[in-house]
């Protein structure tokens, strides 16, 4: 029995729910808002990248830049989302996860390196043709930084430092512009000197994001730990694969319309799945900001998680988008990009059911990974894919654009439906209960009025 005075084991819970709730409210809004800036960022740097170095070095840079990216995707083996992981557990000091990373980025990014400067010396002519070897050479330095860059960014997401993450994630974007402004100004407008300034502001986000993790280890300790090494890469490989899956069954539609149906039919799917995609930015913060929270809270029974209320949540604000851009999307695409790109419409709006599914499975992701099981989400995937391929042979020949964004549609559906039911089998809960609104969410909402009332009133 309760003493006067002493809060119930209920009321307990619920002030624990509401106190991460807030905390939560903060670092999504925080997140979502530098997602804005970012696309904002990513507009303005390739504007000026496109008017200062012309259609031609255009392409030379960022086919420059192709075999150096595509390396970092293959070689960083999932232990960013590991450090996470782990950081947010506390399984190992953070001086211990940093010292790991970095070696970890001496040693993958050198063998990455060493995979892509084979690439370049036996296949740069099949691979990118026409761009000077001197190029890609400048471009392979970038391997090594850029895995820094990733393994140290974990670290401030797991630990929760959303306002030094979220300053890494802008840092690098602006530096990037204003250096750019500069160089067209001072030095010929051609691809070399951008490369080079790619590197250099690289080099800088890195000494940033690194000054930012030694003040949580108060100094530097060399201090790599083996247990967390294996650990993370065994982590990590389970969910690098399942990211690799991902970035497949989101993309291999592309290929499979431009052999079948031509690259006009490619021009108006891809301008129709840059649209949508624009709705997954929600979806995004969420998930940044609840992977470390599903590892820390991993042993919270599901229904006192904040995982289904933020999974109800996305996707119905999600849907709402979804059905106020369908109705959109005609006078949408006409005004922005011409009746040259009418076509671009029907596969808009057939994508639309996709993309907000693709929204909550985003969510249940996180939380599958939050509670060690990366891959749960690896399997989905690769569902996702099999299916989409299957129906993209199916109907691309039938209609095209169209038929592309039915097939990714049903994909992205197959992946919640998945995920979902492996939610409820982890928790044993029933999967209906993520999709049953109750007072809980009266209270999330009224939280963030609350929240985002009370902040706007201070700022005013």
């Amino acid at each position: 029995m309760n003493t006067m005075g002493e809060p119930s084991a209920a009321q307990a819970v619920k002030d624990g729910l509401e106190q991460r709730q807030r905390l939560l409210f903060r670092n999504t809004g925080m997140t979502l808002l530098a997602r804005f800036i970012l696309l904002l960022l990513g507009i303005a740097s390739s504007a000026i990248l496109a008017r200062g170095l012309g259609p031609e070095g255009r392409g030379i840079y960022t086919l420059a830049l192709l075999i150096p990216t595509m390396a970092v995707t293959f070689a960083q083996l999932g232990v960013a989302t590991s450090t996470t992981y782990h950081v947010a557990k506390r399984t190992h000091t953070v001086g211990q996860v940093l010292s790991s990373n970095m070696l970890l980025a001496l040693l993958l990014g050198a063998g990455g390196g060493v995979g892509a400067a084979l690439v370049v010396a036996f296949f740069r002519d099949a691979v990118v043709p026409g761009v000077p070897f001197r190029l890609l050479a400048v471009g392979l330095l970038l391997i090594p930084l850029e895995l820094v860059l990733a393994y140290t960014e974990s670290i401030l997401q797991g630990l929760e430092e959303f306002v030094r993450y979220n300053a890494v994630q802008l840092l690098r974007p602006l530096l990037f512009i204003g250096a750019l402004l500069a160089v067209f100004a001072w030095l010929p407008a051609t691809p070399e000197p951008v490369i080079w300034l790619t590197l250099l502001v690289l080099v800088l986000t890195d000494a940033v994001v690194l000054g930012f993790v030694l003040k949580e280890t108060k100094g530097w300790v060399w201090h790599p730990s083996r247990a967390y090494i294996r650990a993370s890469l065994s982590f990590g490989a389970r969910s690098h694969l399942g990211g690799i899956m991902t970035f497949l069954y989101l993309r291999v539609d592309m290929l499979l319309l431009n052999g079948m149906a031509g690259a006009a039919a490619v021009g108006y799917y891809a301008v129709a799945v840059s649209i949508v995609e624009k709705l997954a930015m929600l979806s995004q913060a969420v998930g940044v900001v609840l992977l470390p929270r599903a590892a820390a809270d991993g042993r919270l029974p599901l229904r006192e998680s904040l995982t289904p209320v933020l999974f109800r949540a996305v996707l119905t604000v999600t849907a709402l988008a979804g059905v106020l851009l369908w109705y959109l999307a005609r006078s949408l695409v006409l005004t922005l990009y011409g009746s040259d790109f009418a076509d671009t419409i029907q596969p808009l709006q057939y994508l639309l059911p996709g993309i907000v599914a693709l929204a909550g499975a985003r969510v249940l992701g996180n939380e599958i990974l939050g509670r060690g099981h990366p891959l749960v989400n690896t399997v989905s995937s690769g569902i996702a894919l099999a299916i989409n391929v299957a129906f993209n042979l199916l109907w691309i020949p039938l209609w095209g654009a169209s038929g592309a964004a039915l097939a990714s549609s049903l994909a992205y559906i197959s992946v919640l439906l998945f995920r979902v039911l492996a939610v409820g089998r982890l928790t044993g809960t029933s999967p209906l209960f993520l999709f049953q609104f109750s007072s809980a969410d009266v209270a999330l909402y009224r939280t963030a009025v609350t929240y985002f009332g009370t902040r706007l009133q201070r700022r005013g």
